[in-house]
Parts: C-alpha cells; sequence; structure tokens
C-alpha cells in the first residue's frame, strides 16, 4: 500500500525480529501501474548475525519465513519474486 511508509515498515521488523536480526535496509521502492495504482514494493536487504557461531541457514530460514507471514498479516503486503 501507497501509504506505507518505509519506517513503520522497519519499526515493526525490529519490534517483531528476533536478536538474531542485525540489520534491516530499505535498497530499492518500486511504484508502478502493473502494481496496482495504489501499491508500491519495498526492497529490503536483512542481516542475521550471532558474534558466538556460525548460523545455519536453517535458522536463517525459519526466522526469515516467521519475519514475512508477520509482515503480511500486519500490513497485508505480499512477497514478491
Amino acid at each position: 500500500d501507497k501509504a506505507i511508509e518505509y519506517s513503520s515498515v522497519e519499526s515493526f521488523i525490529r519490534k517483531v525480529s528476533s536478536a538474531l536480526l542485525e540489520e534491516v535496509s530499505l535498497f530499492d521502492a518500486f511504484e508502478h501501474e502493473s502494481l496496482g495504482s495504489d501499491k508500491k514494493s519495498l526492497a529490503l536487504s536483512l542481516t542475521y548475525s550471532n558474534s558466538e557461531r556460525t548460523l545455519t541457514e536453517d535458522e536463517i530460514e525459519k526466522e526469515f519465513k516467521n519475519l514475512i507471514t508477520a509482515i503480511e498479516k500486519e500490513f497485508n503486503a505480499k512477497l514478491r519474486g
């Protein structure tokens, strides 16, 4: 939804994510009629880390899936790509 600001999405991500999430950043915002007249696409970079050990792919995948589900519910968003 065009009315949703990136800062709201970022705050929500930081609120619902585990301590493994180190950084969130916006690297692209896209608006086009192909998305719908009242829609926009935000592309985010997420960095996960643990200072004590290397994270497994399964851990990161679980974190990411949980985050996507929460964003979809909170903002009525859809994962593109």
